[in-house]
């Protein structure tokens, strides 16, 4: 049986909850034919020291916090903190299994590096084969041509990318749009570079129990709290339709300004019932996609736009922009906005009323995501 490392953070669970979705659905799913582990390192004077992360066992999934929101305009940062810090979620345990200074005795055959902000020139990975998985090129485009901070975060990514460069057998990106992107700003690693095709997080493959899941008109966000994600947008969309929405349901924590989440509260119509989720278990998120009619996610710059597969494979209806990769996830019932707000509103009290065939967006939905190509590119590089 071949023997598998991924590379990841020490608290990887705790972190970059999309990323983490992407790459331990891999994970998963190659665990059910080969020896896979998780691994990490730290540095001293001595060099690298190599670990083998391993998870507490007992069933555990993410914690749900949620804030219902009784009067939007009076909601704001100050109170979600508040909030936040009266809760106490449990977390998961991680264990640490020391083994070397480097992985020679460990005999990998392959390794996937999943986070490229976290290699430095000096680690060595003793691995036949190494594979650089390349998630988006937006904070190279935003730090690093734009100025626009954080640059320690993106001269992060930039180190990793050159990494993979110089020592990846393969660098696969999430969408042939960050493929394209890559090969513009390292056109050296054009011929290393492919890309997976999209794909359903592990959760949702398995997670699915809610087959005919009463359907609420309401509207689900999926971390909408980044200006990159059309923030400003969503109020323009949604306050002409208020009558026509039972709720909104948000999920994902803060990644804007103190200043820009406070203002989305004040803007959107104080009749408009909201139901906030910081944290959700993926439990949770099934049932809030499956009983929602339309995602809205009027993001312009994603490496994937993983929302809309995860809304489509629970049956709730995507709406999102006319820019790669996103109108490459869109099945059919979907809607992709256009740059007239009172039509594209329009669209969507359009999507509450009519009658539409949600089990089906599931099945094609489905058929459409599989793992199963993803596994076979590795495969055929291992």
């Amino acid at each position: 049986m071949k023997k598998i490392a991924f590379l990841v953070e020490s608290e990887y669970g705790e972190k970059h909850f999309g990323v983490r979705n992407y790459f331990s659905t891999i994970f998963n799913s190659l665990e059910e034919k080969y020896d896979v582990d998780y691994i990490t390192y730290s540095t001293c004077r001595q060099g690298v020291l190599w670990y083998r992360v391993l998870e507490d066992k007992r069933p555990k999934d993410i914690q749900t916090d949620s804030i219902s929101i009784t009067n939007n305009r009076q909601f704001s940062y100050k109170k979600y903190i508040s909030n936040k810090k009266n809760k106490v979620l449990d977390k998961k345990c991680y264990y640490f299994q020391y083994l070397g200074t480097d992985l020679e005795n460990e005999k990998y055959d392959a390794c996937i590096i999943t986070n490229p902000w976290l290699l430095t020139p000096i680690v060595d990975i003793k691995s036949p084969k190494i594979i650089g998985i390349v998630y988006d090129l937006v904070p190279n485009e935003y730090s690093l041509v734009k100025s626009v901070p954080p640059i320690d975060f993106a001269s992060e990514h930039n180190i990793g990318y050159e990494y993979y460069n110089k020592h990846c057998n393969a660098i696969i990106a999430i969408s042939k749009q960050t493929m394209d992107q890559y090969r513009r700003y390292y056109s050296s690693a054009s011929g290393k570079i492919s890309f997976f095709p999209p794909f359903m997080p592990y959760h949702f493959e398995c997670g699915f129990h809610n087959e005919h899941e009463i359907k609420e008109n309401s509207i689900i966000l999926a971390a909408p709290f980044d200006l990159r994600k059309g923030l400003k947008k969503i109020p323009k969309l949604l306050n002409p339709i208020k009558d026509w929405i039972d709720k909104i349901y948000i999920f994902g924590e803060p990644r804007c300004a103190i200043s820009d989440f406070d203002e989305f509260f004040k803007e959107i119509d104080a009749r408009i019932k909201i139901v906030y989720y910081p944290t959700i278990s993926y439990v949770d998120l099934i049932d809030l996609y499956s009983k929602c009619k339309v995602l809205l996610f009027p993001s312009k710059e994603e490496g994937l736009g993983l929302p809309i597969i995860e809304a489509q494979v629970c049956g709730c209806r995507p709406v999102t922009t006319n820019e790669e990769p996103m109108n490459q996830l869109t099945l059919n019932g979907s809607y992709l906005l256009s740059d007239d707000d009172e039509q594209d509103s329009k669209e969507i009290a359009k999507m509450l009323k009519e009658e539409f065939d949600y089990d089906e967006l599931k099945r094609v939905a489905r058929r459409e995501f599989s793992i199963k190509r993803v596994i076979e590119m590795i495969e055929k590089i291992i």
